[in-house]
């Protein structure tokens, strides 16, 4: 099939040289209708574009949903392919946001790429921690987001090529009803969603 990535940019007044971006997947596994995975995210930014939208910030938010995460994050590893050396080094940072709602007291994972793998949770945790990004330091004071490893998310093509990115996903400590017939709006917390919104309100006047 062929996809399309969508994105609007917010310009800035102040700085039209720096890019950060806001992104969400919007394509879901074949037998699910992705209430979760990916809704959830798509939620998350379309409300961010609407709260951001008349307010000034000190560099450009280009809202991006992405095509085929499902299939190996083809949207994003295309987009990331056709920019420029130039084009890479005006983005400041990307905040990719995938599976947050979910009904659950669990809290969120600020995922990043590293190059090594651990082979327990504690050496995971500290490997986490060495290769954190200037996008992902800024979950990690909260207690409900906690630093890890993946790469199975749109950070990972930025981070690919040392663009600074953080996937924030629910904690999957439990399991989640994803990538099936389950995953629907009914077993969804629409307060979860907010709740990362407003986490990302937090850390934006702190990006430069």
């Amino acid at each position: 099939g062929i996809g399309e990535n969508i994105i609007v940019t917010k310009n800035s007044s102040i700085d039209t040289t720096k890019n950060l971006i806001i992104s969400a997947h919007y394509d879901s596994a074949e037998d699910s209708v992705g209430a979760n995975d990916n809704g959830s995210g798509v939620a998350a930014v379309l409300e961010l574009a609407r709260i951001l939208k008349d307010t000034e910030i000190p560099y450009n938010i280009k809202f991006i949903l992405f095509s085929g995460e499902e299939k190996y994050m083809l949207g994003s590893r295309w987009y990331v392919g056709k920019l420029t050396e130039d084009e890479r080094k005006q983005i400041i940072g990307v905040i990719n946001i995938d599976t947050i709602a979910e009904k659950s007291n669990l809290g969120y994972m600020a995922m990043i790429e590293g190059n090594k793998r651990p082979d327990n949770a504690e050496g995971l945790k500290k490997l986490a921690e060495l290769n954190k990004n200037s996008m992902s330091e800024l979950f990690t004071p909260s207690d409900r987001f906690f630093l890890t490893m993946a790469t199975n998310s749109d950070h990972y093509p930025f981070a690919l090529v040392n663009i600074p990115a953080v996937s924030i996903v629910q904690d999957w400590q439990d399991g989640l009803n994803v990538n099936d017939s389950s995953d629907v709006k009914e077993n969804m917390d629409i307060q979860r969603i907010v709740e990362v919104i407003d986490q990302v309100m937090e850390v934006l006047p702190t990006i430069n």
